[in-house]
């Protein structure tokens, strides 16, 4: 049981981004607001730094590019993929997709 517990900490969980889908990428989330404070948890692992408006940098190495992409997004606008550009490029291609969804008629 001992095994199990340690396994079950928040620090030894697999997030969405570290699943093995490609190579290592360095990637930088901005978080800001109420996500700033909690930001050692919500990516644990990644270096913090706070930033002259309050807002923390996470910088973390991820092999799973579009895991870290749609959790950054489920954050809303208090989260920010910085780097990398095509973790960006990949952010708005789901944004416009959404968007365009959304700008559709739906029957009643």
């Amino acid at each position: 049981v001992a095994v199990i517990e340690e396994f079950a900490t928040p620090e030894r969980l697999q997030q969405p981004w570290d699943y093995r889908a490609h190579p290592p990428l360095e990637a930088a989330v901005r978080l800001s607001g109420a996500l700033a404070k909690g930001a050692r948890s919500l990516l644990p692992g990644a270096k913090v730094t706070l930033q002259d408006d309050g807002a923390r940098l996470a910088t973390l190495t991820v092999r799973n590019l579009d895991g870290l992409v749609r959790q950054v997004l489920a954050w809303g606008d208090g989260a920010e993929l910085v780097a990398p550009p095509e973790g960006r490029r990949l952010a708005r291609q789901v944004l416009d997709r959404l968007s365009a969804a959304l700008a559709r008629e739906v029957a009643p």
